[in-house]
């Protein structure tokens, strides 16, 4: 079985299209509100074609919650084999207009989500637990100083995880196209004056496989 939190996402549920392109046959999908109705279908096409996608409703930074998800996978008699970490939330803001609850919003799913399931996934044989972060934490990025620090805390806690001789890599990523939470922000040129394209599902997915495989902590996308 393979977890993947974030999963009503774009990046989430794309991830989950990839590791059923890639075989996998057994899926927990966790996200904090019930999948939209166009994942429905695709979901049933899934199942169709003999797919078991188990539909999580749960708070990744909520120790209760991660808890409940991982007795669900404990039940399944499978064996936990993968962990993609693709929640996250935004809330921009300069300097003077960053807040507590600004940093908690942001940090509760990157920050505390991230620890939980490297907590409660440590008694698992899993092959790879991949952390979705931000070419934010790499390159910092205007407004979002909570944004790069949580992500940050992702980069630290894939070599921590390392050098403990678990698997680990997180994926700092550049804003995709068409999906994702950069997808929806106004484009003001910013980005592409500084060389940074949008990165498209296929490219995504082709280096979301390039990242698993390279056996490094951390790579920037």
């Amino acid at each position: 079985a393979y977890l993947v939190t974030g999963a009503y996402g774009g990046l989430g549920f794309r991830t989950v299209q990839w590791l059923v392109d890639r075989g996998a046959t057994c899926i927990f999908m966790v996200g904090r509100h019930l999948p939209s109705h166009e994942m429905h279908d695709q979901i049933a096409t899934f199942r169709a074609n003999g797919i078991t996608l188990h539909e999580l409703v749960g708070d990744i930074s909520e120790r209760h919650d991660v808890e409940m998800i991982f007795e669900r996978i404990s039940n399944s008699s499978l064996e936990l084999k993968g962990i993609v970490h693709a929640a996250g939330v935004l809330d921009d803001g300069t300097l003077l207009q960053q807040t507590r609850e600004k940093f908690e919003k942001v940090f509760a799913p990157k920050v505390r989500g991230a620890w939980l399931l490297h907590e409660f996934s440590r008694s698992h044989p899993i092959d790879f637990f991949v952390l979705f972060g931000s070419a934010a934490s790499t390159l910092g990025s205007a407004g979002q100083i909570n944004h790069a620090t949580a992500n940050g805390f992702l980069d630290a806690l894939s070599h921590y995880r390392r050098n403990e001789g678990l698997p680990s890599t997180t994926i700092a990523w550049g804003a995709w196209s068409e999906i994702g939470a950069a997808s929806r922000m106004v484009d003001t040129g910013r980005s592409g004056r500084l060389g940074l394209n949008a990165i498209t599902p296929e490219k995504g997915i082709d280096l979301l496989e390039k990242a698993v495989q390279s056996g490094r902590a951390e790579v920037t996308a």
